[in-house]
């Protein structure tokens, strides 16, 4: 047979890539993964840590979200709160009288790429987690292992706008 060898079902699952109609028959419960009670990271900043309040939970209660997920989870809400609080610069943003106009224009766009940055590091680590709706529809719940239930599971909780 032409071609790469078949990857085993494991290595599969552990990239996401497991179908259970093209792979075989294994279940896909999330590999049986230990759910613990996830706890808040105490080194959490306010912005971060409402984040944390209003998603984690949520996920973790529709089996979204497992233990080892939480170090992509706290680094998206630290960078929401970069995000944050560089966005509230840039809203409060008044020239300095102390620069000339050049020098305001490079501070601002400074701060408008930081922003950005920080913008996309966020939307990577929510696109890995299923945050976004494109994103969601690829993750399957624990609830509708087939996938036949096109619903948004997140809606539920008040989270999506989908």
């Amino acid at each position: 047979m032409p071609g790469p060898p078949k990857l085993p079902a494991e290595v599969k699952k552990q990239r996401g890539t497991f179908r259970p109609h093209r792979d075989g028959p294994e279940e896909h419960k999330m590999d049986k993964l230990p759910v613990a009670k996830l706890e808040r990271p105490k080194d959490l900043c306010k912005v971060a840590g409402n984040l944390w309040d209003r998603l984690i939970p949520a996920m973790v209660k529709i089996d979204m979200l497992r233990e080892v997920d939480v170090p992509i989870a706290t680094g998206m809400c630290r960078w929401f709160a970069i995000w944050k609080d560089l966005d509230q610069r840039i809203r409060d943003w008044k020239p300095s009288k102390e620069y000339d106009a050049m020098d305001n224009e490079r501070l601002i766009a400074l701060i408008q790429r930081r922003a950005s940055d920080a913008w996309k590091n966020f939307s990577a680590a929510a696109a890995k987690l299923g945050l976004t709706p494109a994103d969601r529809a690829r993750i399957r719940s624990a609830d509708d292992p087939d996938g036949k239930n096109n619903s948004d599971p997140l809606s539920y909780f008040g989270i999506s706008n989908n």
